[in-house]
């Protein structure tokens, strides 16, 4: 028979474990929704962040419907990413859910099958 700190432990991994599928759940619809409703807007990056709940990413801003609107950005972005810091790249935003996702590699622009532009040639060193 189990001891109640172990009986505790038991709902707390299974909490826990329920967490992270609900987590993926929620990211993969989430990208399937960037997918086939998601705008192409083009925004500048704000900030970059590093660490945190994510690998980090951008803080970036852009206009919609005459709204200037700043959200959060994770990136795959690793190395060079402070450089970044007042350019501007294309990104998928789903305006119902305040999603975004910059476009800067070209797998980036693979996943939601758009075309790699010359423009950004410069920047795959980053």
């Amino acid at each position: 028979m189990m001891s109640r700190k172990g009986v505790w432990n038991s709902i707390a991994f299974l909490i826990l474990l329920l967490l992270v599928i609900a987590f993926i759940v929620a990211r993969n619809r989430t990208q399937r929704e960037l997918k086939s409703k998601g705008i192409v807007v083009n925004t500048t990056i704000t900030t970059a962040v590093t660490g945190g709940r994510t690998e980090g990413g951008f803080r970036c801003a852009f206009n919609y419907k005459g709204e200037r609107i700043e959200l959060f950005t994770p990136s795959s972005v690793k190395r060079g990413r402070f450089n970044l810091v007042g350019k501007t790249f294309p990104a998928m935003y789903l305006p119902n859910t305040s999603t975004i996702e910059i476009l800067i590699k070209p797998q980036d622009f693979e996943k939601f099958n758009i075309p790699y532009p010359d423009s950004l040639k410069r920047f795959l060193d980053y």
